[in-house]
Formats: structure tokens, C-alpha cells, sequence
């Protein structure tokens, strides 16, 4: 269950930290040449301080566009696969009722009497 829009996935941690680090440390390095480069910073220590300032803006936007990222992945990979795993239940639904329905058939083609249930759901569950 998810407690709020802004919140990730727990299962989709790793994605989501993997794409704000990689934008993060692109930004950072990017930022760092641009102030490295520049020669109104005096020294190290007014490069450093430009660098952070120029970067600390892009992490807000990192961390939306990486939600925003993983959230759109994961939209359309759980569709994809939902709509694969729909397929295959009812794939396997037909085959239960196929095969109840012809010993049921065999059943009444020899005159004998047939008890067994029809599938349910729970036979669906362990097939």
C-alpha cells in the first residue's frame, strides 16, 4: 500500500537511487568544470562553494525527475506484464475446464456416472 503520490515503491528502491545518484554525480561533475573553469573563483575554496551552490538547486529536481522516471518504467512494465499474466491465467483456466469437461464427456459416453466437481478457484490457484 502506498501512503502518499511521492512515495516509491519499496521493491523499486534500488531503480529510483541508482537514477537520482547517476543524475546527481552528472550535474556535480558538469557544475565542477564549469567552476573549475572559471576564473572569477580566486581558489579552491570559492570553486568548492560555487560548486555546491550550483548543484544543490539540481537535487529537487533529480530526486522529481527519478520519481517521475521510475514511476513511468514501472507503469509500463506492470501492464505489460499484468496483461501477460492475465493471458497465461486464462490460458490456464480454459485448459482445467477443457479437461473436466472432456472426462466429464468420456464419463457419459460409457454410461458412468460422473461425481468430480467442476475446477474452481482454488484448483486455478495451484495449477
Amino acid at each position: 500500500m502506498r501512503e502518499s503520490i511521492w512515495t516509491v515503491r519499496v521493491s523499486w528502491y534500488a531503480m529510483y537511487f541508482t537514477l537520482f545518484a547517476v543524475q546527481i554525480a552528472g550535474a556535480i561533475a558538469y557544475i565542477a568544470w564549469l567552476e573549475v573553469a572559471n576564473v572569477e573563483n580566486e581558489n579552491a575554496y570559492d570553486a568548492f562553494d560555487a560548486i555546491i551552490r550550483g548543484s544543490s538547486s539540481f537535487v529537487i529536481v533529480a530526486a522529481a525527475t527519478s520519481l517521475i522516471a521510475v514511476e513511468v518504467i514501472g507503469m509500463i512494465g506492470d501492464r505489460l506484464f499484468r496483461q501477460r499474466y492475465i493471458q497465461e491465467g486464462r490460458t490456464q483456466e480454459r485448459k482445467l475446464w477443457e479437461d473436466w469437461n472432456r472426462r466429464r464427456e468420456e464419463a457419459a459416453a460409457k454410461g458412468e456416472s460422473f461425481d468430480e466437481p467442476p475446477p474452481s478457484t482454488r484448483e486455478l490457484r495451484e495449477a
